[in-house]
């Protein structure tokens, strides 16, 4: 006997607490409605692949200086036929014909000679050495930075093999990205 409080709680419902009363020899019963919690929308968070690439390019090409970077603005003006177009008057690249695309090579750190350097694509790093023609087309391409050397490339996109420099590609929709 006696007074008592009691809680009801159920997943999805808003909890409830009500005061029973309960007597000898009475077999109290309690009755609850139980509301429903207030429901949330559903969160959506939405990002154009244009964007999203010209945002990393920004944040990339505002990290280090040290790297020649190839702006959308340069990319729409010089209008490059193949991937190796985009890098042909940096200095200290070198672009050779190969049997499946033009390759890029840069002056390796170690023994001084022409090697191919390291190519990452939206932040991943590309497999092995294929001629950047068989990966892209210079339409996919927001913007690209073309690091010369070892020493000018930022820690996060050095390799341990790495003796020549790097090349970061930013993938996505130009004209989608000028709209924003």
């Amino acid at each position: 006997t006696g007074t008592y409080s009691a809680e009801i709680r159920a997943i999805g419902y808003s909890p409830v607490r009500q005061v029973v009363n309960v007597m000898p020899d009475d077999g109290a019963t309690l009755d609850v409605k139980l509301d429903n919690a207030a429901k949330l929308d559903t969160i959506r968070i939405m990002a154009k692949r244009g964007t999203l690439g010209l945002a990393r390019f920004d944040q990339a090409r505002r990290a280090t200086g040290l790297g020649w970077a190839i702006t959308p603005e340069q990319l729409d003006r010089d209008q490059p036929l193949r991937m190796a177009d985009m890098f042909r008057l940096i200095p200290g690249i070198r672009v050779i014909p190969g049997l499946f695309g033009d390759q890029i090579l840069m002056r390796g750190a170690v023994t001084n000679a022409f090697c191919t350097p390291q190519v990452w694509i939206d932040g991943v790093p590309a497999m092995g050495d294929a001629p950047l023609d068989l990966l892209l087309t210079p339409e996919q391409v927001v913007g690209a930075i073309a690091y010369t050397s070892v020493v000018s490339t930022p820690a996060q996109y050095s390799t341990p093999l790495g003796g020549c420099g790097t090349i970061l590609l930013f993938t996505g929709d130009r004209q989608a990205a000028k709209r924003k």
